[in-house]
């Protein structure tokens, strides 16, 4: 494992070191500290990773942006039909109502009553008129 150079310190650090720390080497030199070695290939594919990482991380978050307003808007969309179709049922009921009304007042017949109380008074009249007329 010669070829195992120090890019980066990625493993837990030791409590009296303060951070990460990095060091250049050159073949056949010592760490000056402990930790785990990387040579510039491992260093970028570490960048590379890392930058991988943060664009799956936009990609879901956009994903998951995107996912909740098309649930919202579905929800939204659903709501507004409901709405629509209980202002048409609604309408309907009363026009339906507003027919028979009128299907209604076409078929009262005026009231006949006071005819049948001139027509008593009449006759009445008639046979009083009648009985006196027989009598004397």
């Amino acid at each position: 494992m010669k070829y195992l150079l120090v890019g980066m310190l990625l493993t837990y650090s030791n409590p009296a070191i303060a951070g990460p720390q990095f060091s250049n080497l050159k073949k056949g030199e010592k760490a000056p500290f402990d930790g785990r070695l990387l040579n510039n290939e491992a260093i970028s594919k570490l960048i590379v990773e890392n930058r991988l990482k943060l664009e799956q991380c936009d990609v879901q978050i956009d994903y998951q942006v995107k996912k909740a307003k098309a649930e919202e808007k579905y929800k939204y969309d659903l709501l507004t039909a409901k709405c629509e179709a209980a202002d048409e049922r609604l309408n309907d009921i009363i026009e339906i109502r507003n027919d028979r009304i009128k299907e209604l007042q076409k078929q009262i017949k005026p009231s006949r009553s006071n005819w049948w109380f001139v027509g008593g008074f009449a006759a009445g009249v008639a046979t009083s008129i009648g009985i006196f007329r027989t009598v004397k």
